[in-house]
């Protein structure tokens, strides 16, 4: 069975995705600019890993499908292998008890058992080379197979790789990347020697004679028949100078020799693309390790940036109370401070007030005074000296007339102030009474309130009012009197 080596094709500059390349200095700015850029990293990571999930996806489907197709394949190769070499164990049987039925003696029977046997060889050749073939395409589906996996095997590794270079920019933005070692499949020096000498031996295995050893299949099969039923390597090689076509004893012992070196060629391509394997997994579980551990620590990084951003924001929101608090006091204590200053100003100035009114007091007082000893010296000296007789009696006389004229006079004026009451009470009663009427919608018909009251007082003033409906009922005097000055004696009895 011929195993092909992975063939991995380093991928171009188009499938290689693109990655967000995020400065250090941006990452240092302040604690939220850390923190989103890493989320923007993290997305990026993400949406990387959606953009390679499809391939992955679809060639792991497309992998899956073959083996599956290859499963059934064998299986049903299986089964029909079973069901002929059933039909071949009992058509055996037949033979062997038609061979045991047989006359030795009689030649028609002994040349229908040739004839039989040699259409049993035919079948079982036939059966062989049909199996053969069968096994090729097998081994050529199983190459395919084995060529996918390791196509996609390669896609695996370099995205790890990227994953690797993304997670150590994430650790340390600022040092520059490397560059890939020249190798045409992964980074792995020790998988890119593996891979050389899997090359290396194919190329022999090649240049040996390839698969069959430069022999047809049909040949080589029938061959290895030999190989694998007879130990001695010259009776291997004398019947196969004998039964196959166009070949030699000589020709046959080379190909003897070669199925040796191939046997061990193919044994020393098997371990080393096992021990490739193993070390593409061990790469592999180590880049996926350090993804997780990566992973991990910026997860705690975030966790402890954001317990830092809560405790930051608690501490503000203690300073901003505490801050509050102490400007409320200041406040309260700013508006008692206010408060006393204004009680004591309004004190000091109703004090001074007070005292601006008790020398107002004081003064008047003192003028009063003043006045009343200024009176009663003018009133010594405007006191008349003693008359004669005559004289007294014609002063009483004219007091006499002058008191009549004064009562007179008095009466008067007491019937003038009766009028002007009288005449101020009507008008204060119309007054209320166009009052009364503004509230009339009409009011805009009549005259305003300052023209009536004009009206009426003038009419007061002139004498009796125009308007006589009813006679107003009497009223006392309204009279303004203001402090009156002292009389002198002298006018008293006038």
């Amino acid at each position: 069975m011929q195993v092909s080596p992975p063939q991995l094709p380093w991928p171009s500059d188009a499938d290689r995705p693109v990655y967000s390349r995020v400065k250090l200095d941006e990452w240092k700015s302040s604690s939220r600019t850390l923190q989103q850029k890493a989320h923007a990293l993290e997305a990026s990571i993400d949406s990387m890993l959606d953009r390679a999930r499809p391939c992955f996806d679809g060639d792991a489907k497309s992998i899956a499908d073959q083996k599956t197709s290859l499963d059934a394949q064998r299986l049903d190769q299986r089964r029909a292998m079973f069901a002929r070499i059933e039909t071949i164990k009992e058509k055996s049987g037949r033979i062997a008890t038609f061979i045991r039925g047989v006359d030795r003696t009689d030649e028609k029977e002994l040349s229908k058992l040739k004839a039989m046997i040699e259409d049993i060889d035919e079948h079982i050749v036939e059966f062989k080379l049909k199996r053969a073939g069968e096994f090729d395409a097998g081994a050529a589906d199983q190459a395919k197979l084995e060529e996918a996996i390791s196509a996609s095997m390669s896609r695996l590794d370099h995205i790890d790789a990227s994953l690797s270079e993304t997670m150590s920019a994430r650790k340390a933005p600022a040092a520059p990347a490397k560059a890939p070692a020249p190798d045409a499949t992964t980074g792995d020096p020790k998988r890119n020697a593996i891979l050389s000498q899997v090359q290396a031996i194919q190329n022999l295995i090649d240049q040996d004679g390839g698969q069959y050893g430069d022999w047809e299949p049909a040949d080589h099969q029938y061959w290895l028949r030999l190989w694998n039923t007879l130990d001695n390597v010259n009776e291997i090689c004398e019947r196969g100078a004998q039964e196959i076509p166009n070949q030699s004893f000589e020709t046959v012992m080379d190909h003897c020799r070669w199925y040796e070196r191939y046997t061990s060629y193919h044994t020393k391509k098997k371990e080393l693309i096992a021990e490739w394997r193993q070390a593409k997994e061990l790469a592999a579980s180590k880049a996926v390790d350090e993804a997780v551990t990566t992973s991990r620590q910026m997860d705690e990084e975030a966790h402890r940036q954001t317990e830092r951003s809560k405790q930051a924001a608690v501490e503000k929101e203690r300073a901003l109370i505490k801050w509050k608090e102490e400007k409320r006091q200041r406040e309260i204590e700013e508006r008692a401070r206010q408060g006393a200053a204004q009680a004591k100003a309004e004190k000091d100035e109703r004090r001074r007030h007070e005292k601006h009114l008790q020398e107002l007091r004081d003064m008047l007082e003192k003028q009063r005074e003043r006045n009343r000893e200024k009176d009663d010296a003018a009133n010594k000296q405007m006191t008349p000296a003693p008359r004669p007789m005559i004289d007294t009696r014609r002063l009483e006389a004219r007091n006499a007339a002058m008191m009549m004229r004064r009562k007179k006079l008095v009466a008067a004026k007491r019937q003038a102030d009766e009028r002007r009451a009288n005449n101020l009470a009507m008008a204060l009663e119309r007054l209320g009474t166009v009052v009364e009427a503004h509230a009339d919608p009409k009011r805009l018909l009549s005259e305003t309130k300052a023209a009536a009251t004009r009206r009426l007082l003038n009419e007061a003033q002139a004498g009796e009012p125009k308007s006589t409906t009813s006679r107003p009922v009497a009223q006392p005097p309204v009279v303004l009197t203001g402090k009156s000055k002292a009389v002198p004696q002298w006018r008293k009895g006038i």
